[in-house]
């Protein structure tokens, strides 16, 4: 922007100090926010906002694994709270709603493309318990994973 601005003189100046004065502002703004106590912070870094994207990679390629926000924040490099802090920003969704989500799409898809079994489904997303995996997709599209594939095939 600062390099873009063609005005001349005083207005170049006037705009060149406030584009100064609102990076130091921000900068500010981090420095007291990293001072707060570890896991207290509330500004996210880009590279802590890169981390959160590769944690939604991460969920998406290991779906069908046992997830938890520790070994995720370990996985990606940062600490638990920005995590899930970076979640609610970019995708406004907890990690486990988030991760919830995701199985819950990829359920639909494979009932809708596969002939697998619905037991084979709910292992193949990392869902063990049965009753849960029916509870679930029963929230998210009104009937259960036996009725959405039935009727899916009526369709067909």
């Amino acid at each position: 922007d600062m390099n873009s601005y063609k005005k001349e003189n005083f207005i170049r100046k006037l705009f060149l100090e406030a584009f100064t004065i609102q990076m130091l502002a921000e900068e500010i703004l981090q420095y007291e926010d990293a001072l707060r106590e570890e896991g207290n912070a509330e500004i996210l870094t880009r590279y802590e906002l890169g981390a959160v994207k590769d944690a939604a990679e991460f969920i998406e390629e290991n779906i069908f694994k046992n997830l938890g926000v520790r070994g995720i924040s370990i996985e990606v490099g940062i600490n638990q709270n920005k995590l899930q802090n970076g979640f609610k920003t970019l995708y406004g969704l907890t990690v486990h709603e988030f991760i919830k989500r995701h199985r819950l799409q990829l359920v639909r898809d494979l009932l809708l493309n596969t002939d697998l079994q619905i037991n084979e489904i709910s292992d193949r997303v990392g869902i063990n318990s049965r009753s849960y995996f029916s509870k679930v997709f029963k929230e998210k599209y009104g009937l259960t994973p036996k009725e959405f594939k039935k009727k899916a095939e009526l369709a067909k």
